[in-house]
């Protein structure tokens, strides 16, 4: 009850401020609010007057200025697929389906065994360096796969 208590008591201050808020005629518009959820690792009593806030329960933000997602403020943006031009072991390959390509993505277009080991290790390199399964392809890479002896 107490925590219900506290909660009324800032709602109607809350409520209260914004009323007591003197509004310009010159003002475009009232401040945007916007509504967000609290996580679980959020859920803890704090002190100073502050009370618990529950998983689930929405906090009304009042004066804050969250800008638009728009394609220029949200990275990476990617329209749909594309196609993607790559040379592996020297081939050239089109790449085609999806938005983004990672470098396992090569299997799926070059048939390279690796259920039989045929060296001491298996060499994987875009532009000449060392790369991951997961690294991603940018256009026009050359991209090197073959068992070390």
């Amino acid at each position: 009850r107490a925590v219900q208590a506290v909660k009324a008591t800032r709602a109607a201050e809350t409520s209260q401020a914004v009323q007591e808020k003197p509004v310009s005629p010159a003002a475009p518009t009232a401040p945007k609010a916007t509504a967000a959820q609290t996580p679980p690792a959020a859920q803890k009593k704090t002190t100073g007057g502050h009370s618990e806030v529950a998983y689930g329960e929405q906090i009304l933000l009042t004066g804050v200025d969250i800008p638009e997602t728009t394609k220029e403020n949200k990275a990476p943006y990617v329209e749909g697929p594309k196609e993607l031009n790559i040379s592996i072991n020297g081939a050239p390959i089109t790449m085609r389906g999806k938005s983004r390509y990672t470098f396992v993505d090569i299997f799926d277009y070059f048939e390279f065994d690796l259920t039989t080991v045929r060296g001491s290790h298996l060499v994987t390199n875009i532009d000449g360096r060392h790369a991951d399964y997961t690294e991603e392809l940018n256009d026009g890479a050359v991209i090197d796969v073959y068992w070390e002896k």
